[in-house]
């Protein structure tokens, strides 16, 4: 009976474009519920996020969430927060969580001091209150300790995106 006609009336015919203009309007509904589903998920996480911000008090706490949403993001196994010191001198490592074959230098890297006359990538980011993607293919433009960096820890590339407030503080 499969491979036989039909011999469908225009009366058949009206009814199965109706029934299949039905159906698809039906799709069409739960796939907007199902993307309005996914942007509800995505406003609770991240008014989630603001209520743990807002219920922070400590700096400390503040890098932590910052810090966790960083490592939420695909490719992401590493990250390290400097902040600019009380004279502007230094930008001082708060915050450093590195993957795992390099968890021994996190305490040697916390609270690093990189003066902002010398010469490092992430103080050049700083001041110039610009991100920077560096990778092999860049990193002869910056330090030595850049290319160091990328080859020592086996790292694919740098991201260095500065923070600041208003006035570039």
């Amino acid at each position: 009976a499969f491979n036989e006609p039909m011999n469908l009336s225009e009366s058949d015919i009206q009814s199965i474009e109706l029934f299949i203009q039905s159906i698809s309007s039906h799709i069409e509904l739960i796939r907007r519920n199902q993307s309005l589903e996914r942007s509800q998920i995505t406003k609770d996480s991240n008014l989630n996020l603001i209520k743990k911000i807002n219920d922070s008090v400590k700096l400390d706490d503040l890098l932590t969430l910052l810090g966790n949403e960083l490592l939420k993001i695909p490719g992401v196994d590493g990250y390290q927060i400097n902040l600019s010191d009380s004279e502007k001198e230094n930008l001082v490592c708060e915050k450093i969580t590195l993957p795992a074959q390099y968890k021994g230098l996190e305490a040697t890297l916390h609270n690093y001091h990189y003066p902002c006359n010398g010469g490092d990538a992430t103080v050049e980011a700083f001041a110039a209150n610009s991100p920077l993607v560096i990778d092999e293919s860049n990193a002869k433009d910056f330090p030595a300790t850049t290319m160091a960096k990328l080859k020592n820890w086996q790292l694919k590339e740098i991201v260095i995106v500065p923070i600041a407030g208003a006035g570039g503080d």
